[in-house]
């Protein structure tokens, strides 16, 4: 998430979470579920896929 600049703030208003599940969700100490990738995708101006899809080297 932070490629896309998007601060613990911001993810609090677009997936209506609370600041600490925000905190956890940016910094990869709890995971995203299928909803909240999907609202993040669209917030964001991407495709879920371009969330999801691993790095090639």
């Amino acid at each position: 998430m932070a490629r896309a600049n998007l601060k613990v703030t911001q993810m609090m208003d677009v997936l209506h979470v609370t600041r600490p599940t925000a905190y956890r969700l940016y910094h990869g100490a709890r995971p995203y579920n299928l909803q909240q990738i999907d609202q993040l995708a669209a917030w964001i101006g991407v495709e879920v896929d371009d969330l999801i899809r691993e790095k090639t080297p």
